[in-house]
């Protein structure tokens, strides 16, 4: 998935939805990433550019997979379901 503004916006928006806080931190990460899940908590290398920030939260939310809710807005539902559809493809294409 190509970064957009609204990709980034709406991925940040599920994660606060599904009460995870998103840090973005210098650190020596193995997978540029941390998963803190005592704190619902994601660390992210603030040193990736935004591309690679996207494809790791993507990569992480989709290993969380979080179940969506009903009163979730349309546009955060759409973001979910297009995450979850490229699951089986590979996720970084395009």
């Amino acid at each position: 998935m190509k970064y957009t503004e609204k990709l980034w916006k709406n991925l940040l928006a599920l994660f606060e939805l599904t009460h995870f806080k998103v840090r973005f931190e210098k650190g020596t990460f193995q997978s540029n990433a941390c998963i803190i899940l005592e704190r619902k908590m994601i660390l992210v290398n603030k040193f990736l550019d935004k591309q690679a920030k996207l494809e790791k939260l993507i990569e992480i939310f989709t290993e969380l997979k979080p179940e969506i809710h009903a009163e979730w807005p349309e546009d955060i539902k759409k973001t979910y379901y297009q995450i979850f559809s490229t699951q089986n493809k590979s996720l970084f294409d395009q």
